[in-house]
């Protein structure tokens, strides 16, 4: 999934160019990466294309307005990813190693 997020890539649209969306070539890798990370491809675009304000009452979301936020919010999923990857592979090995110790 997390090489898929590195294949989608971002172009300005609207009619003032004002937002910006996911190139139609780059359909294929959000397709694969959503499914990979059992979502849809409606909702993973939604995350790569807005950001969302949360306070304790309420939420806003407004769409990003530039490619590079696009590519900046898509490598700031595909980091958490990778992190939470990572830590799951650590507390495995040190389960392992912790079992293999007590017996």
């Amino acid at each position: 999934a997390i090489l898929n997020l590195g294949n989608i890539e971002f172009e300005s649209a609207g009619k003032r160019g004002d937002k910006c969306d996911v190139k139609s070539s780059s359909k294929r890798a959000l397709s694969r990466a959503a499914e990979l990370l059992e979502v849809s491809d409606k909702q993973l675009k939604k995350a790569l294309l807005n950001r969302t304000i949360q306070s304790r009452t309420e939420s806003v979301t407004s769409p990003l307005t530039t490619p590079d936020e696009c590519i900046k919010t898509r490598d700031a999923l595909s980091k958490v990813l990778y992190t939470r990857v990572f830590q799951s592979l650590v507390d495995m090995i040190n389960t392992a190693i912790a079992t293999d110790m007590c017996e």
